[in-house]
């Protein structure tokens, strides 16, 4: 591991700290029902999948070492050599640093993504997150409708190019390249919503010109029902929704601020990330009166027992009753939130 990915991985331990304890605090239901407290367990676990990927692979290239001082001048195994001598372009596929760089490369983009956190607190960004907010949960009802076309189109190409799959010409060259089984055919179709398929994939280069008419059928059909209708039908969602958010934009950014507000509002970390693995002042102080509470409850000698077994069972129901006040409270909230949105719509 590089000196960088170290100082990663002591921030992400720094960070995970932060992370249990609020999950401590608020419970998973509360802290789970934030966006970015899903990001976070996201990330979280895409470092630290790295960093095991990444362990590993320095816990095998030691033991190669250790293997090769032991047996000089021995035929080596398979396993030795692939971790001692081969280099990155030989390596397998499921290689622990290749999937490292792969969960690596996750990680930082949910990571930089962590910054749209802040952009409530800007009155010309709040508005934007909040419509781009939105329009996710529009594209994930567009998806319903995109996925059953799109399977039912790569299916239907898939079987009809089923024969000419791995055949070639008397000349050696393929007969179709576009419509080679099912992941093929599924890369074919979605670059070709993006026009960066060839228009021409139709073709093959044998004399069954049925096959060709059917196929020339089929992929047009598809850029009709896809790139024009459903598409467009996004883009329309999607531009009603921001036009929504627009004619309320000043309430919505400004609810969105406060909510921003609120999390900092209250007892928080004494020192910023990676500082807060290390005990405080604070921490030691929080220890000593502890201690100095247990030590004065045990030189205090309760004579009535069953007055404090009432006064203990008092605080309980209280703790209870404002747990049940904060959750009730919050569920107002929301259901007071889904009208305003409903109504808006």
């Amino acid at each position: 591991m590089t000196a960088v990915q170290i100082v990663i991985f002591i921030y992400i331990v720094a960070y995970v700290w932060i992370e249990m304890k609020q999950l401590y605090k608020y419970g998973h239901s509360l802290y789970f029902n934030n966006v970015y407290n899903k990001i976070d367990t996201a990330m979280v676990v895409f470092y630290f999948a790295t960093a095991a990927c990444k362990l590993s692979a320095i816990y095998r290239i030691d033991l190669a070492q250790h293997y090769l001082k032991d047996h000089i001048n021995e035929t080596l195994p398979e396993s030795i050599v692939y971790f001692k001598e081969k280099n990155r372009f030989y390596w397998s596929a499921d290689d622990p640093e290749v999937v490292a760089d792969g969960l690596f490369a996750i990680a930082n983009v949910l990571s930089f993504s962590r910054l749209s956190y802040i952009l409530p607190s800007f009155e010309s960004l709040g508005p934007l997150l909040n419509s781009l907010g939105s329009m996710i949960w529009d594209v994930i009802e567009f998806l319903a409708l995109f996925i059953v076309v799109f399977i039912a189109f790569a299916v239907g190409l898939n079987n009809l190019y089923a024969f000419y799959r791995n055949v070639e010409t008397p000349d050696g060259k393929d007969v179709n390249k576009a419509f080679i089984g099912i992941p093929g055919t599924l890369k074919t179709l979605f670059w070709s919503c993006f026009s960066m398929s060839a228009y021409n994939s139709y073709e093959i280069d044998v004399n069954h010109k049925l096959v060709e008419y059917v196929g020339f059928l089929l992929f047009g059909l598809f850029h009709v029902m896809i790139v024009i209708l459903l598409i467009n039908m996004l883009i329309a969602m999607m531009s009603g929704t921001f036009e929504v958010i627009k004619n309320s934009a000043d309430v919505e950014w400004k609810f969105a601020r406060t909510r921003l507000w609120l999390n900092y509002i209250g007892p928080g970390e004494t020192v910023p990330i990676p500082f807060n693995i290390i005990p405080s002042t604070k921490w030691f102080i929080r220890i000593m009166v502890n201690l100095v509470r247990k030590c004065c409850k045990q030189a205090d000698h309760i004579e009535d027992s069953e007055a404090a077994v009432k006064l203990s069972a008092d605080q309980e129901m209280v703790q209870d009753a404002n747990k049940k006040y904060h959750s009730v409270i919050s569920k107002l909230r929301k259901r007071y939130i889904k009208s305003i949105e409903r109504s808006t719509q």
